[in-house]
């Protein structure tokens, strides 16, 4: 049901926690898409796909940039949700058998599940994508990867979209064509807190 699409360069440690919070709790797929790195990432990718046989390593020569990466991360899902995860992030325990429960009950098109920083000012929101970013800010809603979960069909229309060099200018190109491909689909930010960000794990 949910393929984690991790773009990555040059944090092959930090990518290593990040991954093995999410793989031991046995999604359908960890797609890792490498964009050149030059780090010790190629070792420790391999031994993780050694480790779980979710996980699928994509080696980039050509290095392009976040853009690029993501786009090429989130074309290799292969499941009918993607959730896009930021490389130094880690996922709190039991966040997929959550997330696969709400899918199953609620069937929207998209999801922003909370940090766990922020967990406890979060507010449970229904709605379309245009109106629950009219109502806490679109950045709220669609800006960090690590707590957006989408339709994979959509996400890829978005990447995909002609506009997508142009949005690729801005901070958020992923924030931009959620917009554009699920501004009338049906919503919801969630409360509970699934990940903890790197900033937070930092301190």
């Amino acid at each position: 049901m949910i393929t984690f699409a991790i773009p990555t360069y040059n944090r092959a440690e930090k990518l290593r926690a990040c991954v093995e919070s999410i793989a031991s709790q046995s999604p359908d797929e960890i797609v890792i898409a490498d964009d050149a790195s030059t780090d010790s990432t190629p070792a420790v990718c391999a031994a993780l796909a050694k480790k779980y046989p979710c996980v699928r390593y994509l080696r980039f020569e050509d290095r392009l940039n976040f853009t690029g990466n993501y786009r090429r991360a989130v074309l290799a899902s292969n499941s009918e949700y993607t959730w896009t995860f930021g490389d130094d992030d880690k996922l709190m325990p039991m966040s997929v058998s959550f997330m696969e429960g709400m899918i199953k009950n609620t069937g929207f098109d998209f999801y922003h599940v909370a940090e766990t920083i922020r967990a406890d000012k979060a507010e449970a929101l229904c709605g379309t994508v245009w109106e629950i970013c009219n109502t806490i800010g679109w950045l709220e809603f669609t800006g960090f990867i690590s707590c957006n979960i989408g339709r994979t069909s959509l996400l890829k229309a978005g990447v995909e979209s002609p506009h997508w060099e142009l949005y690729g200018k801005s901070a958020f190109p992923q924030s931009l064509a959620i917009l554009e491909q699920m501004a009338g689909r049906p919503a919801m930010m969630g409360e509970m807190g699934c990940v903890e960000s790197a900033k937070m794990g930092d301190d």
